[in-house]
């Protein structure tokens, strides 16, 4: 669910040089990871490109916000 994520929580128990994997069904939430330093975010909402809708900035692929990627 968008705006009820933990993702700040997720890092508790992280050392600073350890990677940093997020696996998220919506990749929406790409901008509060890469806030917080991720360096991998998973995310599965487009089904493998199974659905298309041009109107989705990250429909299939890899991308990358800042350091972060998804």
């Amino acid at each position: 669910m968008v705006g009820k994520t933990g993702v700040r929580s997720a890092l508790d128990g992280s050392d600073a040089g350890e990677a940093k994997l997020m696996p998220a069904h919506n990749p929406v939430i790409i901008r509060q990871v890469a806030k917080f330093g991720f360096d991998l975010m998973f995310s599965g909402h487009t089904q493998g490109g199974q659905v298309k809708l041009k109107s989705r900035r990250m429909r299939n692929g890899l991308h990358r916000r800042y350091e972060t990627q998804v």
